[in-house]
């Protein structure tokens, strides 16, 4: 497909993308027990925002171009949430082995990381019940008392910190309320989920949550959860209209947000962060052209290139990414061992609640065409090697058990895996089928493995 130029688009932005090219904050440190040679800071994920190079006894310092925002601060293996603002100073301290027990922040920018580390420590002592997700088994009435009560103890934190900045506050109280509001506005399906109850539907009196929200906030497109709200509505808003026939989820939600984003940044940003996605589209080109007409960035408009060019080497019709990983047996087990079966992969975590609901559904599946030429292959992807087998002995799992020491293996970055359970059908000669098969729950799979066998 020729690709079509942003330079008239890019044209529109040439102010703000000049502003990148000034460095306005400085971030320093030292890592006890790195796990790696560097630190990343990202804004919009995975968008890699800086890389900062350890010395030998775990030492950083260099300077960036920030906005003020939430970013993701990485080591790694772990993850934080961090807040930078222009025109500032943060000085990390970090034991890498006691993660969020050990962060520490010094500077002009430390009240406020400070707050968010120990607000991590704070939620952790509460446990499960920190998570709004935990109430969506419950009676429509019980799930809106404990996430109400949930959420006012979150607001009653951030206010008792008299320590913080009236700007971190007014942005951390709209974050706060928009994983709120994103709870609620979930609480249907997740219920339907969790309960297995496909016909529950929440009353009329139910919450309306996002009829007023501002689709064309700057200031707040900083926030991963506004980010995450704008894609829950759009993709509410597919559900509403109904997909015909031949349609698909990803360019219609795409066409929807390229319609109703107005402002020039948050049009960038959400293009970037649906980026991350095009793997779930059965049209990937008519996705991409959409996305090109919301970017203003040259480098976000790299990225967004990048990204559907990697998508669409492992569409269907092309040869699958290899693999190699060892088993039970500790004996490394590839692709190629496969050739002249159909092969279903299932790349999953023992932490993944919706990888463990789909395992029955795998292992029936699995049972009814154990004589058949397809080979039922499951990945243990980003888990420690001990769950791993703890889970394969608890559940009984047969079929093929792999288990990938590492979570950036070619074969996950190659399908651009951003999200698990992910399965994947390839042909007999290794060719992709879908990059996106469906799940062991959706009966047409049956139909859909029995059809290929008769080819």
């Amino acid at each position: 497909m020729k690709v079509i130029t942003t330079i008239f688009t890019l044209a529109l932005c040439i102010f703000y993308s000049a502003l990148k090219a000034q460095d306005n904050f400085y971030f320093s440190g030292s890592i006890q027990n790195r796990n790696s040679d560097s630190i990343v800071i990202i804004q919009y994920y995975p968008t890699t925002f800086h890389r900062f190079d350890l010395g030998e006894e775990g030492n950083f310092a260099d300077s960036l171009f920030v906005e003020e925002g939430f970013y993701w601060l990485s080591d790694g293996e772990e993850t934080t949430e961090i807040y930078l603002a222009p025109n500032h100073t943060l000085k990390l301290s970090l034991d890498a082995k006691l993660f969020d027990e050990s962060l520490y922040f010094a500077g002009s920018l430390a009240n406020e990381n400070n707050y968010k580390a120990q607000k991590v420590l704070w939620l952790e002592s509460i446990g499960d019940y920190a998570m709004y997700g935990v109430y969506a088994v419950k009676s429509e009435v019980d799930f809106l008392y404990y996430t109400d009560s949930l959420y006012q103890e979150r607001i009653d934190h951030l206010q008792k910190d008299t320590s913080i900045t009236e700007q971190f506050r007014s942005l951390a109280e709209k974050d706060d309320e928009l994983n709120y509001k994103r709870a609620l506005d979930n609480y249907e399906m997740m219920h339907r989920y969790y309960t297995k109850n496909d016909a529950f539907r929440k009353s009329d009196t139910f919450p309306s949550v996002f009829n007023d929200l501002d689709f064309d906030n700057p200031i707040w497109i900083n926030l991963s959860s506004y980010r995450n709200a704008l894609v829950q509505i759009f993709n509410q808003q597919v559900r509403d209209i109904g997909l015909k026939e031949g349609q698909d989820w990803s360019l219609e939600c795409v066409k929807i947000m390229e319609k109703n984003l107005k402002d020039k940044k948050v049009r960038n940003v959400m293009a970037i962060n649906i980026a991350d996605r095009l793997t779930s589209s059965k049209k990937v080109d008519s996705v991409y052209l959409y996305l090109e007409k919301m970017l203003c960035d040259e480098a976000s408009a790299e990225f967004v290139l990048n990204a559907y060019r990697k998508v669409s080497k492992t569409a269907k019709g092309n040869p699958s990414p290899k693999f190699s990983f060892k088993g039970i047996d500790d004996k490394k087990v590839k692709l190629d061992d496969f050739k002249g079966k159909f092969v279903y992969i299932d790349i999953w975590a023992t932490w993944c609640a919706p990888c463990i609901n789909e395992i029955p559904h795998l292992k029936k599946v699995t049972e009814q065409f154990k004589d058949k030429d397809i080979a039922f292959i499951s990945i243990c992807q980003d888990d420690t090697h001990e769950r791993w087998i703890k889970t394969l002995e608890a559940k009984n799992l047969g079929g093929v058990q792999l288990y990938a020491e590492n979570k950036e293996d070619s074969f996950f970055t190659d399908y651009s895996l951003n999200g698990i359970p992910r399965f994947i059908l390839l042909d007999r000669n290794g060719v992709i089928i879908s990059p996106n098969a469906k799940r062991p729950s959706n009966p047409e799979l049956i139909s859909e493995l029995e059809d290929l066998l008769e080819e």
